[in-house]
């Protein structure tokens, strides 16, 4: 009996044309289809039945989602981010920095003015930055409504 490892191997050229059809370079499609190679062997030995549709015919549309799974997953690890912490941004004069004060107090006093459940899930949400649906699944609030909240008090700051 062939193994599922074997059967996928058959079709490697295939699985690597499906992830350069997202995109993908040459080494980053190798790079996926291994990838999708260990995660199918760890679902087979753990008894996973989804990956055939029956014993010898491999299920290539659940393939080709593990596939699309695993590039955007490697694409989200490449994202190059910029710490601009130590930087200067702009330079700001005297007249400046009193013109974003003055910004800085009227919007902290426009979210005072805010009804006391939009105050805190704006804070929450946007300050401490507690993703909408880590809050919607703690406390029970439906993330439609957070995310209505969350709009809301983004257009009453502007």
């Amino acid at each position: 009996m062939i193994r599922l490892i074997e059967r996928l191997a058959l079709k490697n050229q295939d699985w690597i044309n499906v992830v350069r059809s997202f995109g993908a370079d040459k080494e980053t499609s190798e790079d996926v289809v291994q990838e999708m190679y260990i995660k199918l062997n760890d679902w087979e030995l753990k008894g996973n039945r989804s990956i055939l549709y029956n014993q010898n015919e491999v299920n290539y549309y659940f393939v080709f989602k593990v596939l699309r799974t695993l590039f955007v997953d490697h694409k989200r690890k490449c994202k190059k981010y910029v710490n601009v912490e130590n930087e200067r941004i702009f330079e700001t004069s005297n007249d400046d920095e009193q013109e974003l004060i003055y910004i800085a107090e009227e919007i902290k006093d426009k979210i005072e003015g805010l009804h006391w459940y939009d105050k805190r899930i704006f804070n929450i949400v946007c300050v401490q930055g507690v993703s909408m649906l880590q809050l919607s699944e703690s406390t029970g609030i439906s993330y439609h409504s957070i995310k209505r909240t969350i709009k809301k008090v983004k257009k009453a700051l502007i």
